[in-house]
Formats: structure tokens, sequence, C-alpha cells
């Protein structure tokens, strides 16, 4: 873990990371190693082992989840991207009719 963290571009990527990138074959990946090593994604025991890991634990586990969150709105937020185009179209619209 310390040779993957020291590599150059890690710690950029994690702070870039664009959880709306992951996939279902990516999350679906990522939850069966939650599931298959739960000790291992628990605070005590990574704290135990390394400190800078259970920050990293915590931020993979959220990403998950709000991965998840991100492809339950998914129709919405198309949704509202349509109604925001059509607004847009409107406005104009309005606009020329002034």
């Amino acid at each position: 873990m310390k040779r993957f963290l020291s590599q150059a571009g890690v710690i950029q990527g994690i702070l870039n990371f664009d959880a709306t990138s992951v996939t279902n074959a990516m999350r679906a990946k990522v939850n069966k190693l939650i599931a298959s090593k739960p000790m291992s994604f628990e605070q005590a025991n990574i704290t135990n082992v390394s400190r800078a890991c259970a920050p990293l634990a915590a931020w993979v586990q959220a990403n998950v989840a709000y991965s998840e969150v991100l492809l339950k709105i998914a129709p919405l937020t198309a949704e509202l991207s349509g109604l925001m185009s059509k607004l847009a179209k409107f406005q104009q619209r309005v606009d020329e009719c002034r």
C-alpha cells in the first residue's frame, strides 16, 4: 500500500476522482471485494495496520455509495437536462418576441 500511495499521480487521481465515471462493472467488483474482506474495511482494523489507509478505505466505501445514488437519480438528471434545454429555447423565443 505504501508503494501504491507513493506512486506519482495517485494522490491527484484520488483528489480528482469523478464518481460519475464509475461503471456497473467497477461497482460490482469493488462491492465483491468489500463483501469478501469485510474486516479489511473496518476502521479499527485498518487503523491498527495503517493510519493512512483508514481514510482511503472510508473514501472507497463512500464513493461506491455515492455512485449508487448517482445511478438511481440518473433518469431524473437526464429529465432535468432535457427540461433545462427546453427552458433555454423558450427563453430565447421570449427574448426574440420582445
